[in-house]
């Protein structure tokens, strides 16, 4: 947990593991990152990119211990995302992705 001094501390001198204390102390707070911020001489962007970058950082290392690539999907849009040609010549189209099990109970 950061001690007093080290939230009085300036952001240009807190070590890495200074920084993962105070999350940890905010996170433990129940305070909005605004209200913690408020209540120590931490600016709310520096804290918000601190914050940023941890949750980041553990994204990739989650994805790194769990075998899969993530992809990118796009949302929905106005463009057709894909067509499918039924054998009897009608076709239907789709407009952002589906999952198979929907494909399959659509075209029965």
């Amino acid at each position: 947990m950061a001690t007093t001094e080290e939230l009085k501390k300036p952001s240009a001198k807190r070590t890495r593991q200074e920084i993962d204390s105070i999350i940890e102390q905010w996170s433990k707070s129940g305070k909005t990152k605004k209200d913690f911020c408020e209540s120590y001489p931490i600016k709310y962007q520096t804290f918000t990119s601190w914050t940023k970058r941890k949750k980041k950082e553990s994204v990739i290392k989650e994805r790194a211990t769990s075998g899969f690539i993530p992809i990118e999907i796009p949302k929905a849009t106005r463009t057709v995302f894909a067509e499918v040609k039924l054998s009897n010549g009608n076709s239907v189209l789709l407009y952002e992705y589906v999952g198979t099990a929907y494909l399959r109970m659509l075209l029965g």
